[in-house]
């Protein structure tokens, strides 16, 4: 699921028949960090989502508070499709691999009992009545994280995906982004209701997508055409990404807005002001593909530290989101809440960035220190157990 570049060659001596030496030349690798820079930034906004959803922002005093602190929030969903257009656009070209399954369950279960254990210890008054101990012991099935259960649904369903995505030409897979588009985003974002599917079915669309961008690498321009009007790839070519980025980010902030005055001055309840932010919506499914092909196009080769921060973008997830932390740490931004409008966005920054930094730090940690001897041993056990999973899932595609 990660792209390379070539790097300087790396020569190699072995000892062949007769005791001779040969030379053999292999080319390093060395991941692109354009990919795993727009991981970190869409994490970020998916943090300040949450800070907006679980902080203490809801208790704003006036009308452009209000306004900008929904702003903050239309973020949340954007990151979501940009991690599944990033998964689209890496996958389609790799098989099914069960040893990454097992490190996003292995790391799922790890947070979710660890941090229950903690709160069992430290604050037993924290649970809440209803508490459910089911999500802390299957957290994937039971959807204590709706992300990772919806993201491992989607990784099963991918072999056959990407079978179907290689199976087809340049034209069907135009004409396939186009139907799901339509199907699931266009009616969704008309009809004022969630996909007629489910989640799921947001991510599938969203996967296909990215896989079309990496199948279909012409990024040449277009004259408009109807197309464009719906197939956000044509958009972005007839059009340029940067400008379809404005555009729909300029769209949504302006729906937020309208939408709030018609709730507070006119009670039109009909749309909620996030509605246009929500992760099936046409202007966000544009936004986030735009992004996707502004961060695809820049040329900064790599980055150690930019690889080293986003190889700790899941544990982020995980740490931040988790129910028995997400309610800790925001308190320290709400002791000074209400703001005015500029501090609003500037603590709002400042706290995204220091609860990526620590949730990061944490997960290197666990990366380090846990996951890889862990995974070692689990290698020498089941290397064979793996293997096969493998090649079971490499007759679907």
């Amino acid at each position: 699921m990660q792209v390379y570049l070539k790097c300087d060659r790396v020569v190699y001596h072995c000892t062949g028949k007769k005791g001779r030496v040969h030379r053999m030349t292999a080319t390093t690798k060395a991941r692109q960090s354009n990919i795993e820079l727009l991981r970190i930034v869409s994490m970020a906004l998916i943090v300040l989502h949450h800070l907006v959803v679980h902080g203490p922002w809801n208790y704003v005093a006036g009308p452009t508070e209000a306004i900008a602190v929904n702003a903050l929030a239309i973020g949340g969903k954007l990151g979501v499709d940009c991690f599944v257009l990033i998964t689209g656009y890496f996958m389609v070209n790799s098989h099914f691999k069960i040893r990454s399954v097992l490190r996003i369950a292995v790391a799922t279960w790890f947070y979710s009992w660890l941090f229950f254990a903690l709160a069992s210890l430290f604050m037993p008054e924290a649970f809440p009545s209803d508490f459910n101990m089911l999500e802390v012991l299957f957290p994937i099935v039971q959807g204590e994280y709706w992300f990772v259960t919806t993201y491992m649904g989607l990784i099963l369903f991918a072999p056959a995906l990407n079978r179907m995505l290689h199976a087809m030409d340049d034209t069907a897979r135009q004409r396939l982004v186009i139907i799901c588009m339509l199907v699931l985003v266009v009616v969704p974002t008309v009809a004022h209701r969630s996909s007629i599917f489910s989640t799921l079915a947001t991510f599938m669309c969203c996967y296909i997508i990215g896989a079309t961008i990496r199948l279909q690498p012409d990024r040449s321009r277009i004259s408009p055409r109807p197309a464009a009007f719906i197939n956000p790839i044509d958009a972005c070519r007839a059009f340029r990404p940067g400008v379809v980025a404005l555009i729909s980010l300029a769209f949504i902030i302006a729906s937020v807005a309208g939408i709030y005055y018609l709730r507070t001055r006119l009670g039109f309840s009909v749309y909620e002001v996030r509605d246009f932010a929500a992760a099936d919506s046409m202007p966000l499914m544009f936004l986030a593909v735009a992004l996707f092909l502004c961060f695809e196009r820049l040329q900064i080769g790599s980055i150690g530290w930019v690889n080293v921060v986003a190889a700790g973008t899941f544990g982020v997830y995980l740490i931040h989101v988790n129910p028995q932390v997400r309610g800790l740490i925001w308190q320290p931004v709400s002791v000074a809440a209400p703001f005015p409008v500029w501090q609003i966005v500037l603590v709002s920054i400042a706290a995204t960035i220091i609860v990526y930094a620590a949730c990061t730090a944490i997960d290197i940690v666990r990366i380090y220190v846990l996951e890889r001897p862990f995974f070692r041993l689990l290698e020498r056990i089941g290397a064979r157990r793996f293997d096969a999973i493998d090649a079971w899932f490499a007759k679907i595609g």
